[in-house]
């Protein structure tokens, strides 16, 4: 029997304490709706994850409501917080995101998620190169290209990071040459190092010769390179 007395009162300290905390987290808002809504998500935790784990872990999402506070004064819709905080962001917002939609009608739109996964993969490997550069721009006017055929149904996402991959690679090992744009040369060497990249780089290949008037072409295979 004191073991059930003890466990009530533990219980009893744990959710007074995530009582408290919530409270204390609440004050940090300016919008009284967004205040009242980090409360009821609070006490929704408590019941989902157990008022212990609720009470030690409740702060970590305080930044998280306030900058949806700062930025909408409101919870948005999937799509507005998708585009701010991106997938891997609100993958760090797993619990909200699940009372948002339990709670508010925020739905997840795992399209929409996988999409913002890609375009911001893509957007990394645009960084690669500093702005400014000529290869920087030269991979850019390569992306557009992509992304126009993208607009005409042509590809997709996926297609257009796929093609990127290799597209920056050859303009890397070219650089590591001291050559720009990428000559035949150093198409060669490419494929020599990396022969399973033949498929993927060959767009990219033909759109140094017709588009930017480059003199190259793809290499003719050779039976070391076919037993690759």
């Amino acid at each position: 029997m004191p073991a059930v007395g003890g466990s009530r009162c533990e219980a009893c300290y744990w959710s007074k304490l995530l009582g408290k905390r919530i409270v204390i987290n609440t004050a940090a808002f300016k919008v009284d709706a967004m205040a009242r809504q980090f409360e009821q998500f609070g006490e929704w935790l408590g019941v989902h994850v157990g008022v212990s784990k609720a009470a030690i872990t409740i702060q970590r999402y305080l930044p998280f409501f306030l900058e949806i506070e700062r930025r909408w004064k409101q919870i948005p819709d999937y799509q507005a917080l998708l585009d701010h905080f991106g997938a891997s962001g609100l993958r760090k917002a797993l619990l909200p995101m699940r009372w948002f939609e339990q709670c508010c009608g925020v739905q997840p739109d795992p399209a929409a998620k996988r999409r913002d996964a890609e375009q911001r993969r893509i957007d990394a490997m645009l960084r690669k190169i500093p702005a400014g550069l000529p290869a920087e721009a030269l991979l850019r006017r390569y992306s557009e290209h992509l992304l126009g055929r993208l607009s005409e149904g042509k590809s997709s996402l996926s297609s257009v990071r796929l093609a990127l991959f290799p597209a920056l690679a050859l303009i890397e090992n070219a650089s590591s040459l001291k050559v720009f744009p990428p000559d035949q040369h150093a198409i060669e060497v490419y494929l020599q190092q990396v022969p399973g990249q033949r498929a993927a780089v060959t767009g990219f290949v033909n759109f140094l010769r017709e588009t930017c008037g480059i003199a190259v072409v793809m290499p003719k295979t050779t039976a070391a390179s076919r037993e690759q």
